[in-house]
């Protein structure tokens, strides 16, 4: 699909704007997608609409729900999150919308719910695919008409709030399966924000390790420690399934852990990887790591030969046509590592 100017983000001269915007917003990368994202929430910020933020677990998405908040002229009020499937579905409408005396039984009077505490601020849904079809009619009705019912049938209140929902599937294709109502999502969806996972922003990940070992380093009290090369090219060959969220516990992790100044690729963790074959059966979890490896085995000799696949193939004892099958196999990128060479 080709894009207008417009739908392609920043001019570059607006990128050292938006890496200031990164900065005070706490969001660390570099890839064209996470400035276009906050390009996007700048541009929404003061719409006072409603926004859909989408991405996978781990990605982020309650960092640019804050950005828009505190971009917006709601910024100087309250900036409220609640996550619906966190909470036992029957205790959900209580929470957002409180209730009134008698509502339940013990409900002895008026109690405000989220959608009072964030009055004049944000109201950030995460996980909005997990509220209940009645719920869904719920929240259609304040972005409708911004009024709402506390539980116990009392008089209607005033919902002076900004909606920001994010998702981690994709809500649409939830839509199309009719679990989700197709009139919210266009409600919400009229203003969009898609964070890649860490797999699609591989230029990235040492940013966010040395990032976060910094961090983790000032937060500890801990001598200084360096990510070694071999420790680097183990972050790059792995595919982050839990995406930044993993990154930072890895490096957090490793950093305690270790005592000396230097942290090797033996001292990573994939927690994501390990917690995942525990799930499998034996022999499922065997195949399954083998694969992992196999993958792994590919992508670190690519790193480490910045894509030469003669040496490549001659480290890895196969002839080219075995380690290109291997590559498609595993889906593997090749250009991301011959990039790497003009680095």
């Amino acid at each position: 699909m080709i894009m207008s100017n417009r739908e392609c983000g920043p001019a570059s001269d607006g990128r050292e704007h938006i890496s200031g915007l990164l900065m005070r917003m706490g969001i660390v990368g570099d890839d064209p997608a996470v400035y276009m994202a906050l390009h996007r929430a700048e541009k929404f910020a003061d719409k006072d609409k409603p926004v859909l933020i989408q991405g996978e677990s781990g990605t982020g998405k309650e960092l640019f729900a804050r950005a828009i908040h505190y971009l917006s002229k709601r910024s100087r009020k309250p900036f409220e999150d609640f996550q619906p499937s966190a909470c036992p579905e029957a205790l959900v409408g209580n929470e957002l919308f409180g209730h009134y005396a008698g509502a339940f039984t013990g409900a002895g009077g008026f109690r405000p719910g989220i959608i009072d505490r964030a009055a004049g601020g944000t109201l950030f849904l995460d996980e909005v695919q997990s509220l209940s079809p009645a719920l869904q009619v719920e929240l259609l009705r304040i972005l409708d008409t911004q009024e709402y019912r506390p539980l116990g049938g009392g008089a209607r209140r005033r919902a002076d709030v900004r909606i920001v929902c994010a998702c981690n599937v994709d809500l649409l294709s939830l839509v199309e399966a009719g679990t989700f109502r197709h009139d919210l999502y266009y409600r919400m969806a009229w203003a969009r924000i898609e964070v890649p996972p860490l797999r699609e922003r591989r230029g990235d990940i040492l940013l966010l390790a040395d990032h976060f070992l910094e961090k983790s380093i000032l937060e500890g009290g801990g001598t200084r420690k360096l990510l070694s090369e071999g420790a680097r090219k183990a972050l790059l060959a792995y595919q982050w399934p839990g995406n930044v969220r993993e990154l930072a516990s890895t490096i957090q992790s490793a950093a305690t852990m270790v005592e000396g100044d230097e942290i090797c690729a033996e001292d990573l963790e994939f927690p994501g990887q390990r917690d995942e074959l525990l799930l499998l059966p034996l022999d499922q979890a065997v195949a399954d790591s083998t694969r992992q490896f196999v993958g792994r085995y590919i992508r670190e000799l690519l790193a480490m030969y910045n894509g030469n696949m003669a040496r490549v193939a001659e480290t890895a004892c196969l002839d080219r046509s075995s380690i290109y099958r291997l590559i498609r196999e595993h889906g593997i990128e090749i250009n991301t590592y011959r990039r790497s060479i003009a680095m």
